[in-house]
This record gives C-alpha cells, structure tokens and sequence, in this order.
C-alpha cells in the first residue's frame, strides 16, 4: 500500500509577483509529495500569502494568521508582512515564515525530499483561490473590496466587468514574465525592499525560453514584470533594454503575431536612463503598455522621496514615447499626503497627471512603514487632511475624464 499522501491548503495574497510565487511553490509542494485540498480544515499543512502594501493589507493579513493559527494544521507564513511590518508580526513569531528575497530556502522546511525549489520552472499564470463556486469568488472579491464604500462605486462598472471576466476562469489571460527579483531602489517611504532584497536576475535564456512556451500557447497578452524590471540585469552585467530586444526578436519569428508586451512597474529612472535605447526598441509597436508609478509631480517631493528622477526628465521621455507610439498606453501611480507635501505641490501632481494623459492612476493615501526614512521627516501632513487630498484628486481627475483606482482595476 502507498503511503497516503500529505495535505496543503494554499491561501493566495499579494501582488502579481507573490502570487506568480505562490503557484510556483503550489507545484513543488505537489512534486515533494503533497496534495492540495481547498479546506483549511482538512490539510496537514497551511501556506498563506500575506501582503503589507499598505495598512489595509498588512491589517487583513493579520486578521488570517489569527484565523489560521486556531487550525490543527501545520502554518506556513510566505510573504512580505513579516520584513514590511515587523511589529504587527511579532506575536507570530513563533510561526514558520519565509520572505521573497529567500524564497529558495523553501527547502529547509522540507529537508526529507531531493527536489529543490530553484529547479522548479516558472507557472507564468497567476492561479486564483481554488475551493469557491465561480460566485462566491465573486463576491468574495466584491466584498473584500469593501463594495459600499465610495471607492468601490468610483471603480463601477469597469470593476465588475474585471472581477467577472478574470474570476470567469481558473488563470488570468495574461501571461507572466517575472525577470528579476528585488530592486536598487532608495525610496524613503518603502519597506518593501526589506521583503525583496537587492535585485537577481534571471539569465535571458531561462526568459527566452519562457516567452517561446507562451508564444506557442497562444497568449496574446505577454506582462514582463519584476519587483522593478528596470534594474533588471544589473547583477549580470546586462541591460533591460538588452532583454527587450531579445525578446522581440523571438516574438518577431513567432507565428503568434498578435501577442504584445506590457511592462509592469518600471521605476521612472530606468525610463531617462535608458531613453535613447527605449526609441529604438518602441518603434516595433509590441510594447502596448507601461505601467510606471511618479509618485509625485513635483521635484521637491521627488527629492524627499529619494526618488532618483527629475519631473522633466520624465516628462521628455513619456513625452517621446507617445509621439514614437501614439497608441501606447502609460499608467502610473501617485502617493498622497507625503510628509511636508502642500497643497500647491499635491496639485501640480494632479496637473502632471492631466498633462501627460496616463491610461490609468492609482492613487494612494501615504501611509507611514516602519524603519523607513520617511518616518524622520517633519512636518507630516494630517490624516483628516490626506483623505480630503485624496477626495480632491479623484474628483479633479475624473472630472478631466481620467481613470482613477485605488486600487489595481486589474
């Protein structure tokens, strides 16, 4: 008789690059001999996806660690809460946990077995919760989304729409290139990069060769993401830009000629740097969306930020992007509130936000993380006062007829 088989309930949060993480640990938990269940209650082991973003998410990731805990189960903690806020995590700490920039260490928790996470391939979908009927995922979603709230009506109809289309099936539509792990990023305001460490990136025949498995799958919509894929390469003494034009040449060969390229979260930086490189490879017209966050419109907030870019300088380059490929769609996201910020400062974001005509924003309330430089600065703004800013942008933004979330529409 074979041995039963032992038991895991995955519970997934976070962005899209947890979430890639997360189904990528759902196969080598299945390959070392697990099966996965979709009741907490009846599995042997528990691995929860937390997230830390911002308060909202750090707070509900709390709340499931307590929820889980009082399970007769072993629980796996996988995430960024424990490094983003240490304080929230510090009643767990008697709780397995492991963060992003370690994720390969996955295998001293499962030390009896001859399979090691970093020879597992990457999934490149993002596998939603398992266990739901195709309307309680729905309304699951709606309602952890807080659906009589004012945010959730500024997002209608279009969030419906999006919740009902990607919660239609068990996989997105997209298809996920995740490059690089970690950032160079100096932010002041981020504690992310506690949770992610400085960047590794993967060699560009290990990308090439997940691009061709997509190609020849027949996706059309191909997301080249990182936690910042502008620094991509950095580490092997190569270049963003020389990926990209790598990548196109496969997708040029390919068969499958409506498949196009969005890049996800490239710090403005990586833009100016390599703008002269950027020309050449736009012309192709397969990149058909970036998402990159400003954050703020002005260089004095910019400088306090420890952001590494200039507003004109950023402005040039978008600019030029647009007139090489007029279709091309650049969303962005903007903080609100940030220490010392004014109002006459807040206001030239949202005016740098109408000027350049971004897709989509993403604007988000400043909320204060711990151990980061952000916390040293005077002169903060009220919160009373924040969540007037944040009315105002949504209300000036809409009224030019711009798209605005507080969270991603996707």
């Amino acid at each position: 008789m074979k041995p039963k088989r032992k038991t895991v309930y995955i519970e997934r949060d976070g962005c899209n690059r947890r979430l890639l993480d997360l189904s990528k640990l759902e196969t080598y938990l299945v390959d070392i001999g697990y099966n996965v269940v979709n009741d907490p209650q009846k599995s042997d082991l528990i691995l929860l996806g937390t997230c830390a973003y911002k308060e909202k998410e750090e707070d509900k990731s709390v709340l499931r660690i307590k929820a889980l805990k009082k399970i007769n189960a072993r629980l796996l903690i996988y995430g960024c809460l424990p490094d983003i806020a240490p304080a929230k995590f510090k009643e767990f700490s008697d709780l397995d946990f492991i963060a992003p920039k370690n994720i390969d260490k996955i295998d001293d928790f499962f030390k009896a077995n001859d399979i090691h996470f970093k020879d597992i391939s990457s999934t490149n979908v993002i596998k939603f919760q398992q266990g739901n009927s195709f309307f309680q995922r729905v309304f699951k979603n709606l309602f952890c989304k807080e659906i009589f709230t004012r945010e959730f009506y500024e997002k209608s109809p279009r969030k419906l729409i999006n919740i009902f289309k990607y919660y239609s099936d068990h996989t997105t539509i997209n298809y996920n290139l995740f490059i690089c792990r970690g950032c160079l990023g100096k932010c002041s305001y981020c504690a992310i990069k506690y949770a992610i460490g400085s960047v590794k990136s993967k060699p560009i025949d290990t990308v090439v060769k997940e691009l061709k498995k997509g190609l020849d799958a027949g996706f059309k919509n191909i997301i080249i993401l990182g936690d910042d894929p502008g620094c991509y390469g950095v580490d092997l003494k190569i270049t963003f830009p020389d990926l990209l034009r790598k990548l196109l040449e496969v997708m040029e060969k390919s068969d499958n000629k409506k498949a196009q390229f969005n890049i996800d979260e490239i710090h403005p930086k990586w833009l100016i740097k390599y703008k002269d490189e950027f020309k050449e490879i736009l012309k192709s017209k397969k990149i058909t969306g970036i998402l990159c966050p400003i954050q703020s419109g002005n260089d004095r907030v910019l400088d306090q930020m420890q952001r590494e870019h200039t507003i004109g300088d950023l402005k040039e380059v978008i600019k030029t992007i647009q007139e090489i490929n007029p279709g091309i769609k650049i969303s962005t996201e903007i903080i609100t509130g940030f220490p010392s910020e004014t109002e006459e400062e807040y206001r030239e974001t949202l005016e740098f936000v109408k000027d350049i005509q971004f897709d989509y924003t993403l604007l988000f309330p400043y909320h204060e993380k711990e151990m980061t430089p952000s916390r040293a600065l005077g002169n903060k703004v009220p919160e009373d006062i924040i969540q007037k800013r944040v009315k105002i942008g949504f209300k000036y933004l809409r009224k030019n007829k711009l798209r605005v979330y507080s969270s991603c529409p996707y």
